[in-house]
């Protein structure tokens, strides 16, 4: 009787897994493509459309801890990620403006952590819209223009991993600031990064995933 009793706890302590899902409702995106990445991969989990201004997304059952998946809207740059760990969750957007959510949408305390985030770096996307717009305009025959939009393009890189991590020091207790290390700050030393963190983010599943995701290959010595 008691091992049935502690199996029974054991499985109402297991999250609803039927409830992780994302309902969209996104304006001006009729018809468009959503697609679903999973963590530090991509390949295509799932893809659906938007019907009605609306879609829905299911998260897959085997998914890792604070598992950070990012959610792409056709023709529009940049993703909007979401961590599925405490059920459903309704983000309500434009398309123009996606990957963010309206102040109505309904989400947790760390998604709209993630949100803040995408907000404060959301004038990098637009300039990075504006330079490729520029380099699709570029005929590939001007030696000259091409070497000014490099450097146009390796200066906004610049900008971007310096202001990514003042994020990261001045929101040391924000999960999102684990997303800015993760996709913004690549070719960096990851350890010192983390460190900037607060003790209990530095302990997060998703950190831990990152430290050893990028720790160097030990090699045999000959």
């Amino acid at each position: 009787m008691k091992q049935v009793l502690l199996v029974l706890c054991l499985m109402a302590a297991l999250p609803s897994f039927a409830q992780m899902k994302l309902n969209g409702k996104v304006t001006g995106a009729e018809g468009k493509k959503v697609i679903l990445f999973r963590e530090n991969s991509e390949d295509t989990v799932k893809v659906t459309y938007v019907k009605n201004e609306q879609f829905t997304l299911v998260f897959p059952k085997e998914t890792l801890p604070y598992e950070v998946f990012a959610v792409k809207l056709e023709g529009r740059p940049g993703a909007c990620f979401i961590v599925p760990d405490n059920g459903s969750f309704t983000i309500q957007s434009a398309y123009k403006l996606w990957p963010l959510a309206d102040k109505s949408s309904k989400l947790d305390g760390i998604n709209w952590g993630i949100q803040n985030y995408l907000e404060a770096f959301y004038p990098f996307l637009e300039r990075a819209m504006d330079l490729q717009q520029e380099v699709d305009a570029w005929d590939g025959e001007d030696t000259a223009k091409g070497i000014a939009l490099q450097n146009k393009s390796d200066n906004l890189l610049k900008e971007l991993q310096t202001a990514a991590t003042a994020y990261v020091k001045s929101h040391p207790k924000s999960f999102a600031s684990l997303i800015a290390i993760q996709y913004e700050l690549g070719d960096t030393d990851y350890d010192e990064l983390l460190k900037l963190l607060a003790p209990e983010l530095q302990k997060n599943p998703f950190a831990l995933r990152i430290k050893e995701r990028n720790e160097p290959l030990e090699t045999d010595e000959q």
